[in-house]
């Protein structure tokens, strides 16, 4: 479940969160998504604030959550059956002075949460939890209990530390609280451990390599650390109390009615209901879609979604010119988007147009696209060098006049396009089915290479051969535009060159430099290239720690060049393939310099957690000598909150088997009192 940040549900983080059981807490933190020119983010999320604290939920948080209308009889009967099992597990709880509000969403997910902030407090419980085809539905009334104990604790944690960001050690706080309570009320602690090990430890072993990475680096505990958590918590809970042996109790029906009865209605719903969408024809419903999109100026991910679900949803017919130019209008106003910095939107919505369109290509040409096509198209198929070179010129101008171009958000989403006139599907050794049209263009006075070559970059065409000569300069604009769309082979090429230049890398290549830059060669993949980049910088930094001042810029410059390339290089790794590409650089002498380690390294931290044993170890050490610097130290690498603790579960174990189950012992451990 989730302690949920309202900024980056409002960036659609926490719609992505895994199927857990048992969530975070709600805390308010900046938007992630693209900042938009003229919107203040930090007046947005005061605004959000201001709002939950005078006892209203803000229509995206609504949105992003799917909240079942708080009036509805669905949401007024869940509030009354929630509210008598909190009397139950916590009888000293005032809830006239200190009412708390239950809430239902509309989510299949089996999940609940607590928001930050609220007044009164805000505690959320997905359908999903009560459908019985769930597999991770409770299955009684102790299960239950155990989910609401565990949102409990983190708003007992907000009333007295304050707001600020989840921890590893505050979720198994959550976690082992829940067991007194429990006990106390006459229900069976043992049915969290149930819980966790039905739910949880399942689903955990069906995850891939990549997902298994991003549960580590997750605020929650991995799932067979919760279950020997709450093993140990019940061991120390019987010998405190005697045996825990009782019946279940049954969860009542009332709450899988009331769960199937109620439902979320969506912004863009009533918005496309109020114009009588569902009476509308093909043509119609695709302009009321264009005229939504171009009104709408709060692209937060539920928004996304909600049209996205809309646009998909529609079939055109090829046939029907009017359909068609009406999804292509449709699309021009999607398109729009990646000028106000909401590129993640406009490429979602752009997606869900494809499938409208039933064009058999996964990412085809729609809108206003459709111009550098066909500019592509005369290109390929010119026959003459002049009418080569006079293609090419218009091919450029047509490049350089789409707006996309221009935008850097937008250049990974032009390259992802089928750009149906650059296939380069047979070669006759090194030669391409066009090799003419380059030869051509080289040859010619003031040849026009580099532009071409740089809007053929913006489509993404992964030709190595393009780029042979192209100066160095213009590559690494071409890895600053971190292209995806080209394959791991031509970013190697790109970056074997942009090494060996003078004045790029470096000013002042050593011998050893350039034989290391030699034993790189085109035919190994990025992570290759990553790590001959690495040990480059690795040398460098070295030197830097003992360079005279006049020289110590320079260095350092070298080393942040180079870092900052290979992440580049380096894009979303496996974690297998993240502990053999991304190290970080300089650690061994860390500590002689920390903040210009935390520098250098910044890229590499921005990439991916580095899962490397030295980097946890030497964080570890710093904490225990200087634990305000080893706090900052955490939050430069981990993107840590200053104000949070950095208690990870081991210690929130230890505190627990200490104090037994008495909370505010162990409360100091889990999150430091807001400054």
């Amino acid at each position: 479940m989730r302690n949920i940040d309202v900024g980056t549900s409002a960036s659609g983080g926490m719609a992505n969160a895994p199927v857990e059981g048992i969530s975070s807490t709600i805390s308010m933190d900046p938007p992630e998504r693209p900042h938009r020119p003229g919107q203040d983010a930090d007046a947005k999320l005061k605004q959000l604030i201001d709002l939950l604290e005078i006892g209203r939920i803000p229509q995206e948080l609504e949105e992003n959550l799917r909240i079942v209308p708080l009036d509805s009889d669905e949401s007024i009967a869940f509030q009354e059956k929630m509210e008598q099992l909190a009397k139950r597990l916590f009888p000293s709880h005032d809830f006239d002075k200190e009412p708390v509000r239950f809430f239902l969403m509309d989510e299949e997910q089996a999940n609940a949460c607590h928001i930050q902030h609220s007044n009164p407090p805000l505690l959320g419980f997905s359908k999903g939890l009560f459908d019985p085809g769930n597999p991770g539905a409770v299955q009684s009334l102790d299960e239950l209990a155990y989910i609401l104990c565990h949102e409990w604790t983190h708003r007992t944690l907000e009333k007295k530390l304050g707001s600020g960001k989840n921890s590893k050690g505050e979720e198994a706080l959550a976690d082992l609280s829940t067991l007194k309570p429990m006990f106390d009320a006459g229900l069976d602690p043992r049915a969290a451990l149930e819980y966790v090990q039905r739910v949880m430890v399942r689903e955990a072993k069906f995850l891939t390599g990549d997902q298994n990475f991003a549960r580590i680096i997750d605020v929650h505990p991995i799932e067979t650390t919760r279950q020997s958590a709450l093993e140990a918590g019940l061991t120390a809970l019987e010998r405190q109390r005697g045996s825990l042996d009782r019946p279940r109790t049954a969860l009542p029906a009332e709450f899988q009615q009331n769960a199937a009865d109620a439902k979320h209605i969506s912004h863009v719903e009533r918005c496309l209901e109020r114009a009588g969408y569902s009476e509308m024809d093909t043509v119609q419903k695709l302009q009321a879609l264009k005229f939504f999109v171009i009104s709408n100026n709060d692209w937060h991910f539920a928004r996304q979604r909600d049209l996205g679900k809309e646009i998909r949803a529609i079939r055109i017919d090829p046939k029907e010119q009017a359909q068609v130019n009406a999804l292509d209008e449709l699309v021009d106003g999607i398109l729009e988007l990646f000028k106000t910095g909401d590129a993640i939107a406009g490429e979602h919505l752009y997606m869900m147009a494809t499938v409208a369109s039933r064009e058999p290509q996964i990412t085809p040409v729609l809108g206003r696209l459709k111009k550098v096509a066909e500019a592509a198209k005369s290109f390929v198929e010119a026959k003459d060098r002049e009418d080569i070179l006079k293609a090419a010129e218009v091919f450029t101008q047509v490049v350089q006049a789409e707006p996309l171009s221009s935008i850097k958000c937008a250049s990974d989403f032009m390259g992802r396009i089928d750009w149906p006139e650059f296939k380069f599907v047979c070669k006759v050794g090194k030669q391409t089915p066009w090799q003419k049209h380059i030869n051509a263009i080289q040859q010619a006075a003031n040849s026009p290479r580099n532009a071409v070559t740089e809007a053929l970059l913006h489509l993404g065409v992964d030709e190595q051969h393009l780029y042979q000569r192209t100066p160095p300069k213009q590559m690494l604009r071409a890895l600053e535009g971190e292209p995806v769309c080209l394959s791991p082979k031509t970013k190697a090429l790109l970056f074997e060159t942009i090494l060996e230049s003078p004045g790029i890398v470096s000013s002042k290549r050593s011998e050893q430099d350039s034989r290391a830059a030699d034993q790189v060669v085109p035919d190994v993949n990025a992570y290759v290239k990553a790590e001959v980049l690495l040990r480059f910088a690795e040398g460098r930094y070295r030197a830097a720690l003992n360079a005279p001042d006049e020289l110590l810029e320079e260095k350092r410059e070298e080393i942040r060049v180079s870092t900052k390339l290979a992440g580049r290089l380096v894009r979303k790794p496996s974690g297998p393939m993240l502990e053999r590409a991304l190290r970080c650089v300089g650690l061994e002498q860390a500590k002689a310099d920390l903040d210009f380690f935390c520098e250098v390294n910044s890229s590499l931290f921005d990439n991916s957690l580095p899962a490397q044993e030295g980097l946890f170890r030497l964080a570890d050490e710093l904490l225990e000598s200087d634990f305000e610097r080893g706090r900052e130290f955490y939050r430069k690498i981990y993107g840590v909150d200053s104000k949070s603790s950095l208690v990870n579960l081991e210690s929130a174990s230890i505190a627990y088997e200490i104090n037994a189950i008495q909370i505010p012992a162990i409360m100091g451990l889990i999150r430091v009192p807001n400054e």
